[in-house]
């Protein structure tokens, strides 16, 4: 949640989207009732399966990625495969509509604990 008279750094970009991107990996619940600052891209149901959701930036590079599998490689050297569901919102943040969380960073992967299970 935001922190009453702290302010946040909004994000419009990101990096070029590549092969391999350096990111920032968040935990996050995915839950369609209360989805904080992310968007669905994608009609189908979050269910309890490995998701993630990209950086407004990099979502807005690739839309096609939306429903498609990444994979996520921690510090550590393991990996997890993560269907893209939704668009980590960068440009908002620290409203009502976004359940007063904050923004996204530019370089942001948001996954749900079973990717962070994944990867020890």
């Amino acid at each position: 949640c935001c922190v009453p008279g702290l302010a946040y750094r909004y994000f419009t970009c990101s990096p070029n989207l590549q092969g391999t991107n350096n990111a920032v990996l968040y935990v996050t619940s995915f839950n369609l009732s209360n989805p904080g600052s992310l968007r669905p891209c994608t009609s189908s149901e979050w269910n309890r399966e490995p998701m993630a959701a990209l950086a407004t930036g990099w979502y807005s590079q690739d839309r096609s990625l939306c429903s498609k599998n990444i994979q996520v490689l921690a510090p550590n050297g393991r990996t997890a495969v993560a269907r893209m569901v939704a668009e980590c919102y960068s440009p908002d943040g620290c409203l009502r509509d976004h359940s007063f969380t904050e923004p996204c960073a530019p370089n942001a992967v948001a996954a749900n604990e079973q990717v962070w299970r994944q990867l020890g």
